[in-house]
């Protein structure tokens, strides 16, 4: 008999301590457990110019994707892809497969970030833009 006491107390004190711990309903009463639907991917494509997008205070950016074909004219190497960054007015930066560290804000493809300077277009000419394409989308808070 009083193992089944001892087997009760125990049960009924891990009752008490997972209460709380798998329920699914929101405490406050005023959030839903529906899931927020998620925004839809962009892809933009561009030959010319730079991507940029502005960001309401409500808003921040994911990226899934950024890259650019780069020719290169004056010698004989091929075209190659490299990935591109993201940069924030501010400089916050990301890049594929990143989250924008802060909400709102105005974004535009980075081609190559060095020393603090970022180029869209080669300095030199030994490069030159042939594609770019980001794949994006925009979460609301």
């Amino acid at each position: 008999m009083n193992w089944s006491k001892n087997l009760y107390v125990f049960m009924l004190g891990a009752l008490i301590v997972f209460s709380g711990c798998f329920g699914t309903g929101s405490t406050d009463g005023d959030e839903t457990d529906t899931p927020q639907p998620s925004p839809d991917w962009v892809n933009e494509r561009g030959t010319t110019g730079v991507w940029n997008i502005s960001l309401a205070d409500n808003q921040w950016l994911e990226v899934k994707s950024a890259a650019a074909m780069i020719s290169y004219p004056n010698s004989t190497n091929e075209d190659r892809m490299t990935g591109i960054d993201v940069m924030e007015d501010e400089h916050w930066g990301l890049s594929s497969g990143g989250f924008s560290t802060i909400f709102g804000g105005n974004y535009s493809t980075c081609i190559i970030y060095d020393e603090g300077n970022c180029w869209n277009q080669d300095p030199d000419d030994d490069w030159v833009v042939r594609e770019w394409s980001i794949i994006y989308r925009i979460h609301d808070v």
